[in-house]
Order: structure tokens, then sequence, then C-alpha cells
């Protein structure tokens, strides 16, 4: 019976959980690859996740940043063994002799400026306090926990009624921690009326 090998440069988690499907907002249905890091946004839920949490070398990073990847290509490369190559991913099938090449597309100006902002919007822990009550969308959650890669829980850290929570995993070893990544959801509003 034949083994899987492990894979060693591969998306692990549903990244695309936290993309946006509207073509309207082009920048949110993308998968940022942004100064070592990947950013993802739907309008709700803002993740960041260093590049190296999967796999990729220094080289590799250099060759993905600046770019991007559309929602809709993300199921070709979820799990896959990858190389890069400037401004693409490749996917090499020993078993079937083929190669499948996504090319990337350069972040342009438009979107570079909401990308460089999209770090500024996640709070430092500094900046976080008690507060009587929040509201969450608890699908948003979900898709944040599958984008993160979580395994068993998240910790959820609260700055003030009706701003940003901010979340990490709560699986990591303490020496893996900085390779986890982090996200922030927005809150929904409380009606106490219904």
């Amino acid at each position: 019976m034949k083994t899987k090998k492990p894979l060693t440069k591969a998306f692990t988690t549903r990244l695309d959980a936290c993309t946006g499907t509207d073509e309207l907002r082009p920048v949110m249905s993308r998968i940022h690859f942004h100064e070592d890091n990947i950013l993802v946004t739907n309008g709700h839920i803002l993740i960041k996740i260093p590049l190296s949490r999967f796999g990729f070398t220094p080289e590799d990073i250099a060759m993905l940043n600046g770019h991007s990847l559309h929602h809709s290509q993300f199921p070709l490369v979820y799990k896959k063994e990858l190389t890069v190559e400037p401004g693409a991913l490749i996917i090499r099938s020993v078993e079937f002799e083929t190669t499948l090449t996504i090319k990337l597309r350069p972040t342009d100006k438009d979107d570079l400026h909401l990308v460089n902002y999209f770090p500024q919007v996640i709070p430092t822990k500094e900046q976080f306090s008690n507060i009587n009550q929040i509201g969450i969308n608890p699908n948003l959650l979900s898709d944040l926990y599958k984008a993160l890669g979580c395994k068993y829980s998240v910790k959820l850290h609260f700055s003030a009624e009706n701003r940003s929570i901010f979340v990490e995993s709560n699986d990591y070893k303490k020496e893996d921690k900085e390779t986890w990544g982090v996200g922030v959801i927005m809150p929904v509003m409380i009606n106490d009326n219904r």
C-alpha cells in the first residue's frame, strides 16, 4: 500500500473561505501575497497569515510578493504540492506526468492602495479592554476558523463595543505562534428590541 508523502509547500487551509465573491469589488475576491504574508478579506473578515507557514522559502516568498490569486483558482492549488516561479504557481503531477501553471496577477495600483491598508486594520493586543457586549455573526467565525486552519479553538480579543474582534488560533505550539496568522471580524449591531 502506497503512503502519501506529506506536503512540503502547499496551502493547507481554506483561504478562499474569507474571500469575497462580488466581482464589483475585485480586491476582495483575491488572495493577496503582500510583504511576506497572505492577506484575504471579504469586507467582514480580514486574515493575515505568514507565507512561511505553508512551507514557502524566502526565495518563493520574494517571487509571490506583489501578486494575487483569484478565489476561483484557489481550489486548483488547495492541498497540492507547489513550485513557485516568477508570477506563477506550478503544480506537477509525477503520477500523471502533467504540469499545471496558475498565473498570478500583479497587484495593480488601485488594489495596492487597499492592500497596503489591510494590515493597519488589525489592532495590537494593547488596544483591547473589557467590554459589556458585542454581536458576532457565527458564520463569519466559521469561515475564519477554516481559513486559519484551526483544529481545536480560537482566541477572541475584544477592543471595545462595536469594534473589530481580533482572532488568533489557539492550536499552535508556543514556538510556532508567529507562523499561524491572525484575523479580524467586524461585529454586527446588537438589536435589543427584537
